[in-house]
């Protein structure tokens, strides 16, 4: 009896596959079976990849989507800037009262911050880092502004320099925009250094409270 048995060699980036076909008889055709098929890791493939992020690939995206993602949340403050510059066709864009456009308009600024704390949770493969994102965007775009936008620009025009100018549109606006880029750039301190450290601090809390987890359950 002539057997045939042949094998194949098939590599793959995980592992290596040594396969063996089924053995046919030359004397009676059947089909035996001996379906041998052995799996053996790929040395190469055992060192950790690090799970792919968007840091590490080249930001090509137009420079329009980089512009909304850093002002959109910025853009109720805007609003309020353009009611308190005493232009007329602004005088009600963004009142004290609830309105349907005033609502839009915090629903933009709520979405875009949506926006930048999923992108960064998934930037970092991290939910802790949203987190911080979202709650660096509202301290800084939303809470923050609402108290102190307003006051800030009526102080800045009753200020009697430069004959006056702070208090009329253009300086109105010069005043509220300073104070919208002051808040971006404390958005930008928070991200470069207070986000670390709440980091580390969080990590550190998570992993003491596991192991204090794992003594108690030990001890059952």
């Amino acid at each position: 009896m002539v057997s045939i048995s042949p094998q194949y060699l098939l590599s793959s980036p995980s592992s290596q596959v040594v396969y063996s076909p089924p053995t046919y008889s030359a004397t009676n055709n059947v089909l035996q079976s001996d379906r041998n098929l052995r799996f053996t890791p790929n040395p190469a493939s055992q060192q950790q990849q690090p799970y792919p992020s968007n840091n590490d690939e080249q930001d090509d995206r137009p420079w329009i989507i980089k512009l909304l993602k850093t002002w959109l949340p910025f853009i109720n403050e805007a609003a309020n800037v353009l009611t308190h510059s005493k232009i007329p066709i602004f005088a009600n864009l963004y009142p004290d009262k609830q309105a349907p456009h005033k609502l839009l308009i915090d629903a933009l600024a709520l979405g875009s911050i949506m926006w930048n704390v999923s992108e960064e949770t998934d930037d970092k493969q991290q939910i802790s880092h949203g987190m911080w994102k979202g709650l660096n965007l509202l301290t800084f775009s939303f809470l923050v502004p609402n108290y102190v936008i307003g006051p800030f620009v009526e102080f800045m025009a009753k200020r009697k320099f430069a004959g006056g100018i702070m208090d009329k549109p253009i300086g109105r606006l010069a005043s509220g925009m300073a104070m919208i880029a002051l808040l971006e750039g404390c958005v930008h301190l928070w991200d470069e250094f207070l986000t670390p450290m709440l980091e580390h601090a969080y990590h550190k809390t998570k992993n003491f409270l596991g192991s204090f987890r794992g003594q108690a359950s030990s001890g059952q």
